[in-house]
């Protein structure tokens, strides 16, 4: 075949017209019941190839092969393999009819998808790129078609490699940052509006992503999953309602602060995906990321006050020690200058006492001291005494007397350079010699003798 309606194959088991019909409006799928099966006693196995089959309008399965067994109440499609988005898709279907009630499984295996076919297409670019792996398992039954979606249920995994993801940009964080540090106000509105179009410029590259897939009830979810990029990091869960056919997804992106960490935020944004499968709305949430940038400005300050308290600070502590060293110079020159007066002090006073012993030279030699004269006086008072008693002496007595009188030189005073104690028996110095003659005539003269020297 050039091409085969896989809709139409199931109108053969679950009744005419019955993909045609319109839905409730909860559902996009038709919810008439099914009518009666086309085929009657008819059991055929077919080796099924042709060169595309629809699955919808929109979506086809390129050079399908497959075993096809169909019945009245039964289709089924083993052994399917075909190509799909750019990979190789692999499965098998089985619908069958019961009564007015009809089930459906199956399982598809697509290696190797190129996102950019699956992806939603904003400004007719994909929104992301890379290869994808999907394996999916698959069960449901109910009256009407609606009615068999909505209650599928089923798991699987998927896995994506090697590609990026457009208008995520994760230098819109250091951006931002660097923006408010130059005065960006501090306000969600003024925040997103420059955070989503720095984001908007550039692109998010990732390794791999895996994750988990869930049907219950009719949603196929994705729980938990993380985007392995150098750069940044995604995390978050997806759901698609096949019911509506709408994506209901809430991821977090954010990136490693570095230098600009703080305690208790990160720089992140919620990233929500809402609306159609092919067309969701994106409502960037910056939130968290406000109030990362808030306790940064906060902590900036602190940080700031802390470090002009640190200058005050120091600077008293500069001029504490400016003035200790102040205060120990005065002292030093006080010191010094008492040490300097203290010296001329001592200077003067040596002078004095040089000069005070300059002036206390010894007496000369025509004088006696005190101590001289008394020790001289016995000597005359015992000669006055006689001559008072008016005894005269014998003249041989009083020559002899006078001779017994000390030099008169060894009264002179020692020098200033060795004094010396004096004697204390010196006489004082006598009068110059008398003559035998002289003595002679003052006695003959009539009168007593008196000895030069002697007191009158």
């Amino acid at each position: 075949l050039n091409q085969a309606d896989l809709r139409s194959l199931s109108e053969l088991v679950l009744g005419p017209d019955q993909w045609f019909s319109a839905g409730d409006g909860s559902s996009i799928w038709p919810t008439a019941a099914f009518g009666t099966p086309l085929l009657k006693d008819l059991d055929l196995t077919l080796d099924f190839r042709a060169d595309s089959l629809l699955v919808d309008e929109t979506t086809a399965i390129a050079n399908p092969r497959a075993e096809v067994r169909l019945t009245p109440s039964l289709l089924r499609l083993d052994g399917l393999n075909g190509s799909f988005a750019g990979g190789r898709l692999d499965g098998s279907l089985s619908l069958r009819r019961s009564d007015a009630e009809a089930a459906v499984s199956g399982r598809v295996k697509l290696e190797k998808a190129d996102l950019r076919q699956l992806a939603w297409r904003p400004s007719d670019r994909a929104v992301a790129a890379g290869t994808l792996d999907l394996f999916l398992e698959f069960e449901g039954a109910g009256r009407s078609i609606s009615a068999i979606v909505t209650g599928l249920s089923g798991g699987g995994t998927f896995a994506m490699d090697k590609g990026d993801f457009r208008g995520l940009n994760p230098q819109a964080f250091p951006l931002v940052t660097r923006a408010v540090d130059a005065g960006l106000d501090l306000r969600d509105e003024k925040i997103r509006e420059v955070f989503i179009s720095h984001m908007a410029a550039g692109t998010l590259p990732f390794e791999r992503v895996d994750g988990t897939l869930t049907l219950v009830g009719g949603r196929l979810s994705a729980r938990n999953v993380v985007v392995d990029s150098e750069k940044a990091e995604i995390f978050g869960s997806a759901e698609v309602d096949l019911g509506t056919y709408d994506l209901d997804a809430d991821f977090s992106l954010k990136i490693d602060p570095g230098e600009d960490a703080v305690t208790g935020a990160e720089p992140q944004v919620g990233l929500l995906f809402q609306g159609p499968v092919e067309a969701p709305r994106r409502r960037v949430d910056v939130g968290p990321f406000t109030a990362y940038l808030t306790l940064r400005a906060f902590e900036q300050e602190v940080e700031r006050v802390e470090k002009l308290q640190a200058e005050i600070l120091e600077r008293d502590r500069l001029v504490r020690e400016l003035k200790q060293q102040r205060e120990a110079k005065g002292r030093r020159e006080r010191a010094a200058q008492a040490a300097a007066l203290a010296a001329e002090e001592e200077r003067l006073r040596l002078e004095e006492s040089q000069s005070q012993e300059g002036q206390s030279a010894p007496t000369p030699q025509n004088e006696s001291t005190p101590a001289q004269e008394t020790n001289a006086a016995p000597p005359l008072q015992q000669s006055e005494a006689r001559q008072q008693s008016g005894a005269v002496q014998p003249f041989a007595e009083r020559i002899r007397a006078v001779l017994g009188s000390p030099d008169p030189e060894t009264t002179q005073s020692v020098p200033d350079s060795a004094p010396q104690a004096k004697p204390s028996n010196a006489l004082p110095p006598l009068d110059p010699p008398v003559s035998i003659e002289d003595l002679i005539t003052r006695e003959v003269g009539g009168g007593p003798l008196i000895l030069p020297g002697a007191p009158q």
